[in-house]
């Protein structure tokens, strides 16, 4: 069996980066009706997409696709590490611009 320390890192500094980003961005939130924190379903869709076999940008695209929703639109998106990815989740979310 493998030890843990053996395997390698499935995902990258940047999505770790990201991830840290997305937590700080929602740490106060709810979900609207509920009191669960906000971060719990950027989690759950990331966990959706990984189970699915998504790659780290489609990943990434789904935990900050709060940022664009519920903290400020599409400019919020380009304080993350990973600008190409806001850059396509702009592209698709011009409706909250």
């Amino acid at each position: 069996m493998n030890e843990l320390s053996d395997l390698p890192l499935p995902l990258s500094p940047r999505f770790l980066s990201d991830l840290n980003y997305a937590t700080s961005l929602h740490a106060r939130q709810l979900l609207k009706g509920a009191k669960v924190p906000y971060i719990s379903h950027l989690y759950s869709v990331a966990a959706l997409v990984m189970e699915a076999g998504g790659t780290e940008a489609e990943l990434t695209a789904a935990i900050l696709h709060g940022a664009v929703e519920d903290q400020g639109g599409v400019p919020i998106l380009f304080s993350c590490s990973t600008p190409s990815i806001a850059s396509a989740i702009a592209l698709k979310s011009s409706s909250f611009i």
